[in-house]
């Protein structure tokens, strides 16, 4: 079985570097937006049988119960760091008969079912595949078979330690470069790369009735 686990921390702090952007309300309602894009992504994948949302926030977990019923969610505590949980949902998938599993921050709201579905394909034989973000340090996209072969190490320059890690086990790796997957929106100027790109998405859609063309031009945000 194919599964896709989406990780989503506590809204109260997501998105702090937009904060001189986005009020705390706003933030919460485009990581959401952001979120939908992505499991509306990944539901038109037909190599994904599961998704989960794995969150401490309960928010969250009403909005993807109400949007998204088929989607399931995944307790985390919140207290142990994200790998922590990470480690812990895997812990569970394999359990559940879970042997491919990916691994998709929740802030790629661009996302290409295509590039997901091009990737799995190209994992056959392959017991990691990685994907990174546009400064070449993040992972944005982790595939792991089976999922426990190695721990998960989000966070700075998790990319070169994902990848030093594989190859310190000796684990057959494949790095993949896909389009969609280059833009995570953490800073301003990736907001203006959705806005320019990202038509259409809920993200994007959600920023325009915010207004936030404007802001971005005027002098104060210069």
């Amino acid at each position: 079985m194919t599964a896709c686990v989406v990780p989503l921390k506590n809204l109260t702090y997501a998105k702090q570097r937009l904060a001189g952007l986005l009020q705390p309300d706003e933030r919460r309602r485009i990581c959401i937006a952001m979120l939908f894009d992505v499991i509306g992504g990944l539901r038109k994948v037909p190599e994904i049988e599961d998704i989960h949302v794995l969150t401490p926030d309960p928010e969250v977990e009403r909005s993807v119960r109400t949007r998204y019923p088929d989607v399931k969610i995944m307790p985390d505590p919140g207290t142990g760091g994200l790998n922590n949980a990470l480690t812990n949902a895997v812990r569970t998938l394999k359990q559940e008969g879970v042997s491919r599993l990916l691994i998709i921050p929740a802030d790629l709201p661009m996302l290409d079912p295509d590039d997901i579905s091009s990737i799995l394909k190209s994992t056959r034989g392959i017991a990691m595949g990685i994907a990174h973000d546009e400064a070449g340090e993040g992972t944005n996209l982790l595939f792991l078979s089976p999922p426990s072969i190695m721990d998960p190490r989000f966070g700075p320059r998790s990319f070169a330690e994902h990848v030093a890690q594989a190859r310190r086990m000796g684990i057959s790796c494949r790095i993949f470069s896909a389009p969609s997957l280059l833009c995570d929106v953490d800073e301003p100027r990736d907001v203006r790369v959705l806005l320019s790109h990202g038509t259409g998405t809920e993200a994007c859609c959600n920023l325009v009735e915010l207004r936030i063309d404007e802001r971005m031009s005027s002098p104060a945000s210069r």
